[in-house]
């Protein structure tokens, strides 16, 4: 009876051992090969000139994001042999899907793929996805519950056009010299509120060495360049998870984080992009950038522009423990209201920024 306690102690701390090994070694690697995709792009003169108005002096190679793809990958091979309750089955194939996203964005820069073929296989593989981890099935908040066969197809139609859009505007982070800071802060803010609130058995603990290893040799002065294939892949792994911790093989408290409050960690992407596209539809002269890029053009440095969105993500990530803790529609409304809000103010901020008139 004594050594029972004890057993389970030393049992806890092995476990916290081999993750923690398992961390390390993502990061290491996942800062190797971003180093090994740079010295090859270089070598074979796969060089990409980024202008130095954008916060830019030198000419960056692009593809340092397939270091987090391969990272992670890895990770979740060895979580799905060793660990198949951190990496059930489903969810791995629902992950395995991303692939064939990144290999369609490799081809399309290589040989310029129209957008709608980019677009069909991003879509191909969300839809391939949601049906592996069953789908988004319900919509709750506190004691009520709406699920019906109607809330299915409604909450699984607008959660598939929602995630394609998300994928996209994720896809917005690829490109100035160190912006990818900004998209590694609402990586790994995600990453942070999903293992706070399910502490066991994430595998989004080892999304934070493979985001990590790359930023290291990507925060401003960065060495090279995300590009789509890294900055799309994390939209997609944020959109799996989305529904994954909906689903049934969720290991800790089915449903831990409801859709629509889990969503609110990737709302600033998702705002810039919907925001900046709806300004070049509706306005007839000219294409307008997106947030970030103006606040370039203004005069703001990598390095601010980073921790202005480190500062945006949090608030996210404050408003959504919110809406968690409380989880009723007035507190979900109002979290909700309060990020558009607040997002609206950021984006007249950056407006009277701007230097060129709109």
């Amino acid at each position: 009876m004594i050594l029972s306690p004890i057993f389970w102690i030393l049992y806890l701390a092995l476990l916290m051992l081999q993750s923690l090994v398992i961390f390390f070694i993502a990061f290491l690697l996942s800062w190797f090969i971003a180093w090994v995709v740079r010295r090859k792009a270089i070598s074979s003169y796969q060089k990409r000139n980024v202008k130095p108005g954008n916060g830019n002096t030198r000419i960056l190679p692009i593809g340092g994001g397939l270091a987090i793809v391969i990272t992670f990958y890895l990770c979740c091979a060895v979580c799905s042999v060793y660990y198949d309750r951190v990496m059930p089955f489903q969810l791995f194939s629902a992950l395995a899907m991303g692939l064939f996203l990144v290999i369609c964005v490799i081809v399309g820069e290589a040989y310029q793929l129209h957008v709608v073929y980019r677009l069909v296989v991003h879509s191909a593989s969300i839809a391939t996805a949601m049906y592996l981890l069953g789908g988004v099935s319900t919509l709750k908040f506190d004691d009520f519950e709406w699920i019906s066969p109607t809330a299915y197809y409604v909450l699984n139609i607008v959660s598939f056009l929602l995630f394609v859009l998300i994928v996209n505007a994720f896809r917005l982070y690829d490109g100035a010299n160190g912006k990818e800071g900004m998209l590694g802060a609402t990586v790994l803010a995600i990453a942070s509120f999903a293992i706070f609130l399910a502490p066991q058995d994430n595998v989004l603990f080892f999304l934070i060495p493979c985001v990590a290893g790359f930023l290291v040799r990507n925060w401003h002065p960065a060495k090279h360049l995300m590009g789509d294939a890294g900055a799309t892949f994390l939209g997609f792994v944020f959109v799996v998870f989305a529904v994954y911790f909906q689903s049934e093989y969720a290991p800790i408290n089915n449903g831990v984080i409801p859709i629509h409050i889990y969503l609110l960690l990737g709302l600033l992407p998702l705002y810039d992009f919907t925001l900046t596209h709806l300004m070049n539809i509706t306005k007839k002269y000219g294409t307008y950038n997106y947030l970030y890029q103006r606040l370039a053009i203004s005069g703001y440095s990598p390095t601010k522009i980073n921790l202005t969105q480190v500062a945006l993500t949090a608030v996210m990530f404050i408003l959504a423990s919110f809406a968690y803790k409380i989880n009723t529609v007035e507190s979900v409304i109002t979290a909700w209201g309060v990020a558009l809000v607040f997002l609206s103010l950021y984006a007249v901020w950056v407006f009277r920024r701007s230097p060129y008139s709109n």
